[in-house]
């Protein structure tokens, strides 16, 4: 039965005994900050309207939303923690963020309440990188995994980082490399390399088009990474390159 909630976008720090209606449309590996041992995830989630927010889960409450706020699942939200976010750490166009904690509420929709469409990916084709090289635009790529090279230290301006390279290649078999930085190398990047037999089909969102010396000044802190192991609608195209390679 559809439950009383307001919008994203009028939920800020001030709000009190809110809930809102959204989808999980991503969803990290947790992992570790630099600075410190604490663990964290992102997630980010989006209201039918469009409007998205980025939430985080810290230490032990990860393992507690393990197995809820599953990608592309809706969800009713209350009782979050809302604070201000620095636009360095933004990964949704949002002053705000929520801080999913033991307190939170977190209810599943099912049937009729829970239709908000997945949004579709604006995937940019391999033939078109050219347009972004080097540029500040993020976007979205999906392929397949046909290789995965030996983790591998570089220098960069920040002093030597492990990176590891992933070939991909797209719908018209165009070949790139999607270069895995740090502990992206530890979580999404294992679990790619695990299946790499099976060639999976990987979506790799908020990437930056980059060549080999300006990868070296990257800001990989804003990158993010899903692995998709299962067949999807909008990647149904993709999946016939499986038996061309």
């Amino acid at each position: 039965m559809s439950r009383q909630h307001i919008p994203v976008k009028d939920i800020t720090i001030g709000t009190k005994g809110w809930t809102a209606k959204v989808i999980v449309e991503a969803k990290e590996m947790p992992r570790s900050s630099q600075r410190s041992p604490v663990k964290y995830q992102r997630i980010i989630l989006r209201e039918s309207a469009g409007t998205k927010v980025q939430a985080t889960i810290f230490d032990s409450d990860i393992d507690k939303f393990s197995d809820v706020l599953t990608l592309y699942k809706t969800y009713y939200i209350s009782n979050a923690v809302v604070k201000t976010i620095l636009p360095q750490h933004r990964i949704a166009n949002n002053d705000y963020q929520w801080h999913i904690n033991s307190k939170t509420v977190v209810e599943e929709i099912t049937g009729e309440c829970s239709s908000i469409s997945v949004s579709p990916y604006n995937f940019v084709p391999f033939s078109e990188f050219s347009k972004y090289i080097n540029s500040d635009v993020y976007v979205d790529v999906v392929g397949v995994v046909i290789d995965a090279h030996p983790t591998r230290e570089i220098p960069t301006v920040n002093g030597p980082q492990r990176i590891q390279e992933l070939v991909l290649i797209d719908q018209q078999l165009i070949p790139n490399i999607l270069i895995m930085w740090d502990q992206f190398i530890e979580n999404e990047s294992a679990a790619i390399v695990k299946n790499i037999k099976s060639k999976p089909i990987i979506a790799a969102y908020r990437i930056r088009i980059v060549s080999f010396n300006v990868c070296r000044q990257r800001d990989h802190q804003r990158l993010s990474l899903i692995p998709i192991f299962q067949k999807l609608p909008y990647l149904n195209h993709v999946l016939s390159l499986r038996k061309q390679t």
